[in-house]
């Protein structure tokens, strides 16, 4: 839901929940104006959605947020008073709940690699702009400073050969992804009479090359360039993984999580070692401050004995490296960056919210935790909230999931929820439709695309369709939560001011 991005952004979303009137009962009531206009817009769009296939919605809800969405939806479906024989279950779960997701630099799938390698089309949540430099005859890129060549990009379509390797980009680890795309050359290539020589080792420039024996028949390019620009957006995205040792981050992050099962101080231990060894390892602070944003996502820890030093740590940092002003940026006004009070403050602030963020699942009673640490045999992982989700609700075994709510549509539906105070009638569940709309406000990562389409191949009884309002990478997540501490210093300081 592109139109969506900016009104439900991370940023958005963690602005509301810190603005959040805490009630007994949370209404729309409950937000800032500005997103009571975006919640009644997305409300409408969804009931209109609906409307549009003739489908009555059993809505439910996942987090704060969710509710008041959800509520809405209500309130637009008693209006309306429309009865459709055909049903399907609305599934509404608030980002916020789970944000060491999208900061995870596990990058397990090919999507993620291409989200870090290339910048979104302008407009644009989910594609890219791909370089065709090395398909093109002109020589220069650029005339005048302006682009002479038009981007490509991944969203293709339009034959089998480009519908495999887009697949293939969301749902494949990168190297099943080579092996997908050179067998879909292979044959586009002996449909053209091109003979491709195919002993070599796969690897992204052998790939690369094969491409290039297509410019020997412009007609071919013409035909094949959806699947071109895709295949290159793949091969430019392994090669920017390997200059930048992006593999190596998942294994930092593996050993951060084993740091985790022997108490968070180890973990803040292991992040300032980290900052210490950052010229010899070539580590880059971004990377460094978004393991820390993930590690109070995940464990939701507020009191850690050297939690001091870690800050003191982080603003030494700052302080005696000047380099670091693009990255102090994320969360300091350009013109505040050399006042000292000021990064101090701004340091604090984004250590306390990543500790209220981290506690929002507090609230829950199943899903307190994403870290699982269960058996010493196997090693520690995290473990999604959208993962969790749905095996509850494909699992026969769970009557009721406390954390979700149900909310009543019909007379049916409402007199089936009063009776099930004071009486053994169960309440509706999101498994009782064959359909599922599962809808993510604040957006969903690569892995978590992947993780709902392994689980629709596995259960054939029902449908998942996964809907959000922005695909998400570390990036994106630790720029929003920037824009946070930029707000909550913004308005310390006017309140200093009155």
């Amino acid at each position: 839901m592109p139109a969506f991005s900016k009104l439900f952004s991370v940023f958005k979303c963690c602005s509301t929940e810190m603005n959040l009137k805490r009630t007994d009962e949370i209404s729309i009531k409950s937000v800032p104006e500005e997103m009571q206009s975006s919640i009644k817009h997305l409300a409408y769009s969804i009931s209109s959605l609906l409307e549009t296939f003739q489908i009555k919605g059993d809505y439910f809800s996942l987090g704060p947020l969710s509710h008041i969405v959800c509520s809405e939806l209500e309130n637009i479906s008693h209006q309306l008073k429309k009865t459709y024989s055909s049903k399907a279950s609305m599934v509404i779960v608030d980002r916020l709940l789970d944000l060491a997701g999208p900061l995870s630099q596990s990058y397990e799938t090919m999507m993620d690699k291409i989200l870090l390698a290339f910048p979104h089309l302008p407009g644009h949540v989910f594609d890219v702009g791909v370089p065709m430099n090395c398909l093109a005859s002109c020589k220069s890129a650029s005339v005048f400073g302006r682009p002479l060549l038009a981007p490509g990009c991944i969203a293709h379509k339009n034959h089998s050969f480009e519908e495999n390797a887009l697949n293939a980009i969301l749902f494949k680890k990168p190297r099943e992804v080579l092996i997908e795309v050179n067998r879909n050359l292979a044959e586009c290539a002996a449909r053209e009479g091109i003979k491709l020589e195919l002993s070599s080792r796969l690897t992204p420039e052998v790939i690369k090359q094969r491409i290039l024996q297509f410019k020997s028949k412009p007609k071919s390019i013409l035909n094949l360039n959806g699947l071109f620009q895709q295949v290159l957006a793949i091969v430019q995205a392994l090669e920017y993984s390997s200059s930048n040792s992006l593999d190596s981050l998942s294994a930092l992050e593996k050993a951060l999580l084993e740091y985790l099962t022997t108490s968070p101080e180890e973990v803040l231990n292991y992040i300032m070692q980290m900052i210490s060894e950052k010229e010899e390892m070539n580590y880059k602070m971004e990377e460094i401050l978004t393991f820390l944003a993930f590690f109070y996502m995940l464990s939701g820890e507020t009191n850690i004995s050297n939690e001091s030093a870690m800050q003191a740590t982080l603003m030494e940092e700052f302080f005696q490296d000047k380099n670091m002003n693009e990255l102090m940026a994320l969360f300091i006004d350009e013109e505040q960056i050399e006042t000292d009070d000021f990064v101090l403050n701004a340091v604090r602030t984004l250590f306390d919210v990543f500790k209220r963020l981290g506690t929002i699942r507090k609230r829950l009673k199943r899903y307190l935790t994403l870290f699982k640490s269960t058996n010493p045999a196997f090693p520690a992982s995290y473990n999604p909230l959208l993962k969790q989700l749905l095996n509850d609700i494909f699992d026969p075994a769970i009557a009721e999931i406390p954390d979700i709510e149900f909310h009543s549509v019909g007379l049916r539906d409402y007199i089936k929820t009063g009776f099930s105070l004071f009486m053994n009638v169960a309440k509706p569940q999101p498994r009782d439709n064959p359909v599922i709309f599962l809808i993510v406000l604040g957006g969903v990562t690569p892995s978590e695309i992947k993780l709902v389409q392994d689980i629709n191949n596995q259960k054939k009884g029902n449908q998942i369709i996964l809907g959000s309002t922005h695909i998400l990478a570390p990036k994106d997540v630790l720029k929003d939560l920037g824009l946070v501490v930029k707000e909550l210093m913004n308005e310390e300081y006017e309140d200093e001011d009155l």
